[in-house]
């Protein structure tokens, strides 16, 4: 008979510590991220700090400030007129039996050249009648002179006391007879003057505008033959605003003549640019005496010398350059240093500054200041726009030129 072993007994308490843990390991694992959430939630992480980009100091370029002597220049347009033009009128009527050689649109001619030759027959032959009445009148004179005189001789032979009465002595026959003769004498005179009108020669040296009447052509006295104009001085009308009537010296040429002692000079450009341009010199004739009301400008008309091979022309766009007052200390500067409200930037101590100037004349390359700025000071050239003052700034390396 086989016998069993005995099956071991176990203790009730042995399931204890499976249960045990079971119930702590949650509690301590939840204690354990409560404690990790707090220390996380008083520690929270620090973002890293990471610098911008170092602000760049700007470089600019500068020129020193130095005052010196300047002459305004005022810059204005105007259109070329001739000092003397008008019409050519005859006097004598007649055919046109002649043209002179520039008797044509554009061309040139000189002083007394001739321009017409109308017939002059009909003139002659008055000459010769002018001249037979001033010899007769001339005789009748010489007759009466010695009427007169013998009428005294006879007078006296005969012994009278008293004298004698003009008409005894025949001084009104020799008044009419000398009133003849002078009168004989200016027939003659006008018809060698009229004569000589039937040969129209240029006032002066000009130029041909236009031509009227042409050979064959029979003309009237106080006819227009031809226009013409004075080539050889010119002039151009010249608008200046109220500042540059303050630039401009009037008080320089007190009489405003061209024989001034000290004349406001002027240069004259063709605003067409062709390669046979040229400057012409002139100066200041005048003021006009009246201000343009709607405008408010005062014309000054300057005077130029246009004897050259490429004259202007009539009504040709110019522009002129007037020299006008003398300034002693000033300071020059670049036209685009210069900014809006007359304002100027200057390096100073490495930083940026804007100083309110006086401005005296604003150009297109340069400007003229005067006052609130020294001699030797850092005018900024760079172009810097709205910048404020206070900006830090270092000059160029190659900068402080003028």
């Amino acid at each position: 008979m086989t016998t069993s072993a005995p099956t071991p007994h176990r203790h009730p308490t042995a399931k204890k510590p499976g249960r045990f843990l079971k119930i702590i390991l949650p509690i301590l694992i939840l204690v354990f991220a409560l404690l990790a959430a707090r220390i996380i939630y008083s520690n929270p992480p620090e973002a890293p700090q990471h610098s911008g980009p170092k602000r760049s100091i700007l470089s600019v370029e500068t020129m020193v400030l130095k005052p010196e002597p300047y002459q305004a220049e005022i810059v204005t347009y105007g259109t070329v007129q001739a000092q003397s033009q008008g019409e050519l009128i005859s006097q004598v009527s007649g055919v046109v039996t002649r043209l002179g050689a520039n008797v044509h649109p554009g061309a040139f001619f000189q002083k007394n050249e001739l321009l017409f030759q109308l017939d002059d027959r009909d003139y002659r032959a008055a000459l010769k009648i002018a001249e037979a009445a001033l010899a007769t009148a001339q005789a009748k004179l010489i007759e009466e002179q010695a009427r007169s005189l013998q009428a005294e001789k006879d007078w006296q032979r005969m012994g009278n006391d008293r004298a004698a009465s003009d008409l005894v002595l025949r001084k009104p026959y020799l008044k009419s007879a000398q009133a003849s003769a002078l009168e004989a004498e200016a027939r003659l005179e006008k018809s060698q003057l009229d004569l000589e009108r039937t040969s129209i020669r240029a006032p002066y040296t000009g130029r041909v505008l236009t031509k009227h009447v042409d050979i064959g052509q029979f003309v009237g006295a106080g006819l227009p033959l031809i226009e013409i104009y004075a080539s050889d001085s010119l002039e151009v009308r010249l608008p200046l605003n109220s500042r540059q009537q303050e630039l401009v010296n009037q008080d320089s040429t007190s009489a405003t003549t061209l024989n001034s002692a000290n004349p406001i000079r002027v240069t004259i450009e063709p605003v067409r640019k062709s390669p046979a341009s040229l400057i012409r010199h002139g100066q200041i004739s005048r003021f006009e005496a009246r201000i343009d009301s709607s405008t408010q400008q005062l014309y000054a008309v300057a005077s130029i010398d246009d004897s050259r091979n490429q004259p202007l022309a009539l009504g040709e766009f110019v522009k002129a350059t007037i020299f006008g007052r003398q300034f002693e200390q000033v300071f020059v500067i670049p036209a685009h240093a210069l900014y809006s409200n007359d304002q100027v930037l200057l390096l100073t101590d490495n930083r940026v500054e804007r100083r309110q100037v006086t401005v005296i004349q604003r150009g297109m390359d340069r400007s003229i200041i005067d006052g609130n700025l020294s001699s030797g000071a850092q005018l900024i050239t760079t172009p810097l726009g709205n910048i404020t003052s206070g900006t830090q700034a270092t000059q160029a390396e190659d900068s402080g030129k003028p």
